[in-house]
């Protein structure tokens, strides 16, 4: 969440103004484009959340020294999204999509970078190549039964799709595919989301509560495990 720097064996200016980013490239260095890509997301398992460090995007804005030293407050600028899928069918899953908009219409941005000379970093695109309509996850060695359901987590940049359509496609072995639709939400950079969908109409699908806490936590409308608030 925070770091505070010194400059070790060189002395940090006072003059000067300093930033951070994560994940940190050491060929990175153009404060006013860093990289960004939401490209090659690959999960490996059931609800693995060991590849989401790569892209977890952070930045800290342009700070001054004091006393020597500098202190950073990270920020999160993309969203983290929990997309859990009961199918009601044993399956091994190969690869999962989030699409909004038609072909070409360029809703998500999929590559671009951060000035790290804004007061506000934020993720840019340089130009309409850099989006789609379309965020997909690799699965691999994701097997359910009929009684499991798939949690698949990925990162995705920010975007207002309140009052919007999303279309879930679920890749699985045998070349088949299911598309689900759920409705769209803002989502906020910092902040994680959840999308469920079921093919099982006796198990609805979870639902997340926003409580309006400082912290941004979400919680949901019902126990883990449980098929009813109520429960």
């Amino acid at each position: 969440e925070t770091a505070t720097f010194t400059g070790g064996g060189w002395a940090l200016k006072s003059s000067a103004t300093y930033a951070a980013y994560y994940p940190y490239n050491f060929y990175n260095r153009d404060l006013k484009n860093i990289p960004v890509s939401y490209e090659g997301q690959t999960q490996n398992g059931n609800a693995s959340t060991a590849h989401i460090g790569a892209y977890d995007f952070m930045a800290a804005s342009v700070s001054t020294p004091e006393n020597g030293a500098v202190s950073f407050d990270m920020q999160h600028l993309g969203c983290l999204v929990q997309l859990t899928v009961d199918l009601d069918e044993a399956a091994t899953i190969n690869e999962v999509s989030i699409k909004y908009g038609e072909e070409n219409s360029g809703e998500f941005i999929t590559n671009g970078y951060i000035d790290l000379s804004s007061q506000t970093p934020a993720i840019q695109a340089s130009s309409q190549e850099d989006k789609s309509n379309t965020i997909s996850i690799v699965l691999e060695n994701l097997s359910v039964t009929a009684e499991e359901a798939a949690t698949v987590y990925f990162m995705m940049p920010p975007i207002n799709l309140e009052g919007k359509t999303i279309d879930v496609t679920v890749a699985m072995d045998g070349g088949d595919t299911k598309t689900y639709q759920t409705a769209g939400k803002d989502y906020i950079a910092g902040k994680a989301y959840a999308i469920s969908v079921t093919d099982n109409a006796e198990k609805p699908a979870y639902t997340m509560v926003d409580l309006g806490l400082p912290s941004g936590i979400l919680w949901a409308d019902r126990n883990v495990g449980a098929d009813s608030p109520e429960d």
